[in-house]
């Protein structure tokens, strides 16, 4: 499946697609084929008004998922209008796993915090990059992403990025706000680190010049 479309996309929309309490991942993006599609407009974990949790996942699957070789998905958009708030959920907010799935973008989206971005609604972690994912970008070449309030009890879970395993390589995170509110000034804190690279993970990016870097701050279990 190529070519889709999830979510709202009238210019000033001021409505949501809800994608709240399923059994297993609420979104999945999986196969080879299965490319340019685009997730925006959506609250994927809340409820309607994007101040409560509705967790997809029953404590295994993530709130959206891609992997199995899919290709050049957009995962909200260059601009911040149309984000999406990916919270609440029982694994990640987002998974990028697998062989082949390469080239997929998340960007201008909340993951991790209510609607408003000040207050943490926290997914397991973040942002999950893993298992041979390669050429993928969290932050596009104008907007990054606020990934903040991730609070998963077992470690590498309760990143707000996690680059994990063996060939998972040449991914690269920028223009980011990890760890923090949507101001960049008040900590909302992701649990064990803002950014994770484990596994044998290598040849990944984070950041990058002083236009393109992320700020990552506030983060860690406290004291």
């Amino acid at each position: 499946s190529a070519h889709n479309r999830i979510g709202y996309d009238s210019a000033g929309a001021s409505l949501h697609l809800i994608v709240a309490g399923s059994y297993g991942n609420g979104i999945e993006i999986v196969g080879q084929g299965t490319d340019s599609n685009i997730v925006d407009w959506s609250y994927v974990g809340l409820d309607g008004n994007g101040n409560g949790d509705r967790p997809n996942g029953l404590r295994t699957g993530q709130g959206v998922y891609i992997a199995e070789g899919a290709r050049g998905n957009w995962i909200g958009q260059e601009s911040t209008a149309p984000r999406n708030v990916i919270s609440g959920n029982y694994g990640p907010g987002i998974c990028i796993a697998g062989s082949g799935t390469e080239n997929n973008v998340v960007a201008g989206n909340y993951i991790g915090v209510f609607r408003l971005g000040n207050s943490p609604l926290g997914n397991s972690a973040g942002v999950v990059i893993r298992d041979s994912a390669r050429y993928n970008f969290i932050g596009a070449s104008t907007t990054g992403n606020l990934i903040s309030g991730n609070r998963g009890d077992l470690f590498p879970l309760g990143g707000g990025v996690v680059i994990f395993g063996e060939q998972t390589a040449y991914n690269t995170v920028q223009r980011n706000l990890i760890g923090c509110d949507y101001t960049g000034t008040r900590a909302i804190r992701n649990r064990s680190a803002g950014v994770i690279i484990g596994g044998g993970a290598s040849h990944n990016l984070i950041g990058g010049d002083s236009a393109i870097g992320n700020h990552i701050s506030g983060n860690g279990t406290l004291p």
